[in-house]
């Protein structure tokens, strides 16, 4: 008789776990296939997707170190979707994601208790300095210096890799190149097996 359930292990010398119930073999209405045979059709597989719901691929964490200029930090994970699930090294298609980040103010012993969506913001503050210059209508002409603030996270999807972009540099005064602020940022993603509905955002 088939084995037709089988809970921890398909067969002996599989690395695979779950709970998997046989079906009827291809084309026959009443022998089941045996559950332990690779290519068995299954009622019930718990490692696929069920219901339309999503199936983690890979996931992991990290951390990325505080900038040292405007071009940030740079972690990237080689997580090899394209050639894993679709057996294509050279496709053009990405894998659904999602980052989650926080600074270290964030975290309560070593566990974050707020995170945020990757986000990205700029701006460039000017300053008047003390070096200034009486204008013949009265007026004082003072030498102006240019403050460029950069924060946040930014995320780049590729078919086998994913890119998270470090740009917490802080505030850099651009007359004496200085840096304060700056901040290390602590990350997670999640790859799914599903392919990218989200032009590249993420969820």
């Amino acid at each position: 008789m088939a084995n037709r359930v089988a809970i921890g292990r398909r067969a002996s010398g599989q690395t695979d776990r779950g709970l998997n119930i046989s079906g009827l073999s291809s084309g026959s209405l009443t022998n089941f296939d045996n559950v332990t045979t690779p290519a068995a059709i299954h009622n019930l597989d718990s490692s696929d997707v069920i219901g339309g719901s999503l199936s983690v691929y890979k996931f992991g964490q990290g951390t990325i170190t505080k900038p040292t200029d405007d071009e940030g930090r740079l972690a990237t994970i080689q997580h090899q979707w394209a050639s894993n699930v679709l057996q294509d090294s050279d496709s053009t298609k990405n894998p659904l994601f999602a980052v989650r980040w926080n600074l270290a103010a964030d975290l309560t012993n070593g566990v974050a208790t707020r995170v945020y969506t990757p986000n990205y913001y700029d701006a460039v503050h000017e300053e008047e300095t003390d070096n200034c210059e009486d204008e013949e209508d009265g007026e004082e002409n003072c030498e102006t210096v240019n403050f460029v603030l950069q924060e946040g996270v930014r995320v780049a999807i590729r078919p086998n890799a994913l890119d998270i972009f470090n740009f917490s540099m802080g505030v850099l005064n651009e007359e004496e190149g200085g840096l304060t602020g700056g901040h290390t940022i602590y990350y997670a993603y999640a790859i799914f097996h599903q392919e990218d509905f989200t032009n590249g955002a993420g969820l």
